[in-house]
Parts: structure tokens; C-alpha cells; sequence
């Protein structure tokens, strides 16, 4: 190829250079170094310049990315085939007021769809976590399927345990109605949730430490204000059926979300730390 190129260049130089012609016809010795020192198209008396080019550390993200297409490949398909719930479903929670309305009849009858975004929370929830210990070096961990199984199983039994307590409560105390509406503030947030952490969740796995961080940020102020919608709907919904102050609502706060969750945390770490 290199010789092609001085050719072509040889032959361009012939016949643009009515110079050279003349000295060749006069019998003039053609020099092909002088030629190409001469040449404006070729650079070749200056200095080589040389690229470092470091070896690029080849990162094997397959068990990252087949999980996180999963997972959006499901919410694809949710979203496709019940839209009208998704649309709905953020009516309702930018709704100032979550008292009984069609659209809140609407999510409560819609019992099929709102397993499946059940199922959602609990997938993006669960990868959120195992992302976050990865990343924060709590434990020292790779790519590990069984702990991502264990923090679903964690989380699946939670709520289901969550939603079994307040319904025993809600029948104990002859306050049904007011059961049912606080666990429909705590799925409707949950829902919202898990889609919210997605897109974060895509960038918290495949990112640089910059991205990483940024998104991490964005993912405590964002689960900040939906646990603190959740926490003033409850106090609106919990009030409006029994009259409760402020301190006796905190404690039931603490009792029902904070607890639970401290429980939990502290057996995982007693678990895996070791």
C-alpha cells in the first residue's frame, strides 16, 4: 500500500511540476529522496511523533447487564400492556389529597397490575441495595448472585409480613378502611419508587466513580422526599380516622418503618460481615 501511495504521488508530481519535466528531459538524474524532501504532501523531515497508548483494563460487566435488562425489559413490557395504570398511578400520587376518588377506585380494583408493580418495586429496591453495598465497601463483594436472591428474599418477606400485620391490626381494632388506606399510600410510593431508581440504577452499575457518586446523591434525596410524602399522607389519612398527636404518631412511625428496618439491617450485617 505504501508503495501505491508514493506512486500516485510519484506520478502527480510528474505532471504537476513542469520544473522537473524540463530537467528531465535535459537528462538531469532523478533523485527519489530529494523528491520526497521536496514534496509538499509528505512530512518526512520532521520529527516522529510517537503515541503511548496504556492497556485498557477490560472490565467483565455481563452478570451486571443481563440482570439490569431483565428488569428494564419487564418494566418494558408492564408499562406496554397496562398503560393506562401507569399514567394513573402518577395522577394519583401528584394528587394533593389522597382521599377516595374514581382514580384511587380505579389503582385499588386494578389488583393484577398492581402486583406486577409490586414485583417491580421489589427488583429495582433489591438492586438498588446490592448496588449500594457494592459500591460503598461495606462488604467486599463481586458479582454475586446469591446475595441478590438473599436481599429480594429480605425484601419480599418484608412487605409481605408488613402487609399481614397491618391487616391483622386493621381487623383486631375494627379500623379495616383505615388499614387499607395506609397500605395504599405505602405500595402507591413503593410503585413510584421503583420506577424513579431505574434509570439511577443503570447508571450506578455501568459508571465511573463520578457518575456513581452523582447518582447516589440524587437517590437519597430522591427516596428522602418519597418517604416523606409517605410519612405526611399517613399522618393525614391516620388522623382523619382516629384522633392521634404528633408524638403518638411518631412512635407508630418508629414501630411499623423504622424498627423493621433496623432489625433487618443489623441481622444482614451480622450475616455477611462475618
Amino acid at each position: 500500500m505504501k508503495y501505491l501511495i508514493l506512486f500516485l504521488l510519484l506520478f502527480i508530481k510528474c505532471f504537476n511540476a513542469e520544473a522537473q519535466f524540463d530537467s528531465i528531459k535535459q537528462g538531469k538524474k532523478f533523485s527519489l529522496n530529494e523528491f520526497l524532501q521536496e514534496s509538499s504532501n509528505l512530512n518526512i523531515s520532521a520529527k516522529p511523533v510517537n503515541y503511548v497508548i496504556n492497556e485498557r483494563n477490560f472490565i467483565q460487566d455481563d452478570f451486571n447487564f443481563y440482570v439490569i435488562l431483565f428488569v428494564v425489559f419487564y418494566f418494558a413490557i408492564i408499562k406496554a400492556v397496562f398503560s393506562k395504570y401507569f399514567a394513573t398511578l402518577f395522577r394519583v400520587f401528584f394528587n394533593a389529597s389522597l382521599r377516595q376518588s374514581q382514580l384511587t377506585d380505579q389503582l385499588v380494583q386494578a389488583a393484577l397490575p398492581s402486583l406486577l408493580y409490586n414485583i417491580l418495586f421489589s427488583f429495582t429496591f433489591t438492586l438498588y441495595i446490592y448496588y449500594f453495598i457494592q459500591h460503598s465497601g461495606i462488604i467486599k463483594i463481586g458479582d454475586d448472585p446469591l446475595l441478590i436472591f438473599y436481599i429480594l428474599l429480605a425484601v419480599v418477606v418484608l412487605y409481605i409480613l408488613k402487609w399481614s400485620f397491618i391487616k391483622f391490626l386493621g381487623w383486631l381494632s375494627n379500623f379495616n378502611k383505615l388499614a387499607d388506606n395506609y397500605l395504599f399510600i405505602v405500595f402507591l410510593l413503593n410503585k413510584i419508587l421503583g420506577i424513579c431508581l431505574l434509570p439511577l440504577i443503570v447508571l450506578i452499575a455501568f459508571s465511573n466513580s463520578l457518575f456513581v457518586n452523582i447518582a447516589l446523591i440524587i437517590s437519597y434525596v430522591l427516596i428522602f422526599i418519597i418517604f416523606a410524602l409517605r410519612y405526611l399522607k399517613m399522618y393525614e389519612t391516620i388522623t382523619a380516622g382516629i384522633k392521634m398527636n404528633k408524638l403518638h404518631f411518631l412512635l407508630l412511625v418508629f414501630a411499623l418503618e423504622i424498627l423493621p428496618i433496623m432489625l433487618i439491617s443489623k441481622t444482614a450485617v451480622e450475616l455477611f460481615v462475618k
